[in-house]
């Protein structure tokens, strides 16, 4: 039977985020797709589930399901019908080489909305560690993952495709980590003003750095509220904004839309302290920079980094393409290579029952462990001349040289 690697999905290129939120599959949602998928459709050996902030796909190893079906399925399942509007907002590929391609180009940050994105490979392994944990890595998903990773390793080892970062709200954090000792880490007082998307974008990204002590505000007290009950960390009230009461902070990070100068006083004191203003207007009165514990960065020194790192990446793209065409081919290779093998996994057999049965009608003193070497130059043998089986001289010839 004759298997496929296939896969559907919605992203940021084919949907809008209101769209894309109607099919989003959450964490605790993820084990019931899975296993509803599995029971309607029984041929499939292989199941990947990649859920962002921007994408929602499904990869998945069958015989006789298509992607289209699974498209629809999910429709279906989530707002009662198939339709041709809400069928426009998916892709789906039904090509192995393609389904491999496409996977190649996510994994890499080609397809991101911040090119080059370092974390989408991350998510991908923990989806893939799911995958596995199911028992349903199929083997031309396995491979695939494979060579996933494989051409990361390689894009990150020789090119400067990764070199940096191309969002403002990491390269925010980042500073922070670089400004203040490791061990501090833990103790660090950061405060976020705002609650739009940059904000939210740090409270995201800081899954990866771990500051533990993050306090919001915001001048709409609710909207503070529903980023710290999904994000975690503590509220902190607007109108200790407005009196300027920041002692206790380490870091203050603005994104307030259209309050200039909202911080003209900090702390006094000796001790280090970190403003990160990333509004236009400036929230941040920029005399504080003069201050001589005060480190401060604007938008616009920000920038200039970030488009650094983006020209760098740029420069890399051909790069990446030629990496990931080199893994694609191998990757053809292999798939191509597959009724070679399977002919051979049953061919193994078929000479092992030979070779005994010649030793025992022979009377042929040969150990056990000879007997699988022979077996296996056999079989390597038949592999050179693409699967064809040995003429029975051939096999005796071998057994001869092993008595």
């Amino acid at each position: 039977m004759n298997y496929s690697l296939r896969y559907v999905g919605i992203s940021h290129k084919t949907a809008s985020i209101g769209e894309r939120q109607k099919f989003h599959i959450s964490d605790n949602e993820r084990d019931l797709w899975v296993k509803s998928i599995r029971s309607v459709y029984q041929d499939i050996r292989g199941l990947l589930l990649l859920v962002t902030c921007n994408r929602t796909e499904i990869y998945i190893e069958s015989s006789m399901t298509s992607a289209c079906e699974i498209r629809d399925f999910i429709i279906r399942n989530t707002i009662g019908s198939e339709n041709n509007f809400s069928r426009s907002l998916f892709c789906t590929c039904e090509d192995t080489q393609e389904t491999v391609r496409h996977l190649l180009e996510v994994s890499s940050g080609l397809s991101s909305t911040v090119l080059g994105d370092a974390e989408i490979i991350h998510q991908i392994k923990m989806a893939y560690g799911k995958s596995r944990s199911d028992g349903l890595q199929g083997s031309q998903l396995e491979r695939c993952m494979q060579t996933v990773f494989k051409a990361h390793k390689r894009i990150s080892n020789e090119t400067a495709f990764r070199d940096g970062t191309t969002s403002v709200a990491f390269k925010a954090l980042k500073l922070i980590a670089n400004t203040f000792d490791r061990p501090s880490k833990d103790s660090l007082k950061i405060l976020l003003m705002g609650a739009g998307d940059i904000v939210k974008q740090l409270l995201n990204y800081n899954n990866k750095f771990g500051f533990s002590s993050l306090y919001v505000a915001n001048r709409t007290e609710q909207k503070a509220k529903e980023l710290v009950q999904k994000f975690g960390g503590y509220l902190y009230d607007w109108e200790r904004v407005l009196a300027n009461d920041f002692e206790d902070f380490d870091a203050i990070v603005t994104a307030v839309s259209n309050r200039p100068d909202l911080v003209q006083n900090v702390s006094k004191r000796s001790r280090k302290m970190l403003l990160l203003d990333l509004a236009v207007p400036g929230n941040i009165d920029r005399r504080l920079s003069e201050l001589p514990h005060v480190t401060y960065y604007d938008l616009d020194s920000i920038a200039k980094v970030l488009k650094e790192n983006h020209e760098n990446r740029m420069k890399s793209i051909e790069q990446v393409v030629n990496i990931i065409e080199q893994e694609l081919q191998d990757y053809e290779s292999w798939l191509n290579d597959t009724p070679i093998r399977n002919f051979l996994a049953l061919y193994k057999g078929e000479v092992d029952c030979w070779v005994n049965d010649y030793i025992q009608r022979k009377g042929t003193d040969l150990s056990p462990e000879d007997a699988r070497l022979v077996t296996n130059r056999i079989v390597r043998r038949s592999f050179k001349q693409q699967g064809k089986k040995l003429p029975e001289q051939e096999m005796e010839l071998i057994i001869e040289e092993h008595i």
